[in-house]
């Protein structure tokens, strides 16, 4: 069992908030954290990795304080957290296996180091520089290190927004791997709605510091993490992906990409270059027109 109980005056994009966030998350849940940017979401993960001081609060694991009341907080490199950051912060100067071997910190870390490179498809690139690497490359790279400690809790920060769609769907498929034969419990922010469909088994949003939507996922019901009515916008379709009974669309509104997940009897008039206009509720996505 986890307990999250932190409290941090914030300045965000519309001035200054205060996150208050009270979290109870049983041991191998994967939980999804959305939300606007400057919503506190970040900070969240940093607090919960002792990256970043929070004002007050408590947080304790499986029965162990990291964060006491009194303020006295067991130290980051003490507390046994996988973080996965965005821009992968892999050591250069290091090859793919030296990058694995120094965050090894025990005997044991060092014999699951095979195992990691195996499971990541890495074994061939184990003695080339990050350099090289694809973004793929590298964030399996990124992964894989953050694992070999066998940490009690992973934490992702939209580590796969950069990512082009073909290599971001496959690396879900390699986090959702990594999270059922591990059991490690895993919070992850991402503004991908069919990305935390994918892999999340309950979804929270943060608004401006605060918890206003907790539910639990269920992952064969279709429903995207989205509040009702959140969504309504035109655009062109670049890419339709089926999956089952369901179809991935990406869409460039003109301000940025998205990505939306439906029904495919919803779409089985859609095309590639088709402008559509579509809304998205916490239930469905309706397409309003199909010119």
């Amino acid at each position: 069992m986890m307990h999250v109980q932190l409290n941090k005056s914030l300045h965000g994009p519309e001035g200054d908030f205060e996150l208050a966030v009270d979290l109870q998350l049983e041991s191998g849940t994967f939980l999804g954290i959305h939300g606007a940017s400057g919503a506190g979401k970040t900070s969240l993960l940093r607090m919960i990795a002792g990256l970043m001081p929070p004002d007050s609060g408590r947080l304790e694991i499986n029965g162990v304080p990291w964060l006491e009341t009194s303020g006295k907080a067991m130290p980051p490199q003490k507390r046994n957290v996988g973080f996965l950051f965005q821009d992968y912060a892999l050591f250069p100067h290091l090859t793919v296996l030296g990058n694995l071997e120094f965050a090894a910190n025990s005997p044991s870390d060092k014999d699951r180091i095979p195992e990691l490179l195996r499971t990541m498809e890495l074994e061939k690139l184990q003695h080339s520089m990050p350099g090289v690497l694809s973004g793929g490359q590298q964030q399996r790279v990124a992964l894989a290190r953050a694992l070999v400690r066998q940490p009690r809790i992973l934490l992702l920060d939209e580590p796969l927004s950069a990512l082009d769609a073909p290599i971001r769907r496959r690396l879900q498929d390699y986090l959702g791997k990594i999270h059922r034969e591990y059991r490690t419990t895993t919070i992850m922010v991402s503004h991908d709605p069919s990305e935390l469909h994918r892999l999340a088994d309950r979804v929270v949003e943060l608004r401006a510091g605060k918890i206003v939507e907790d539910r639990a996922l269920d992952q064969g019901s279709g429903e995207i993490p989205l509040p009702k009515a959140a969504l309504k916008a035109s655009g062109r379709i670049l890419e339709i992906e089926l999956e089952g009974k369901e179809v991935l669309l990406r869409i460039d509104t003109g301000a940025q990409t998205i990505r939306i997940s439906l029904p495919a009897t919803e779409a089985k008039s859609l095309k590639p270059g088709q402008n559509i206009t579509f809304q998205a509720s916490i239930d469905t996505i309706k397409i309003l027109n199909n010119p």
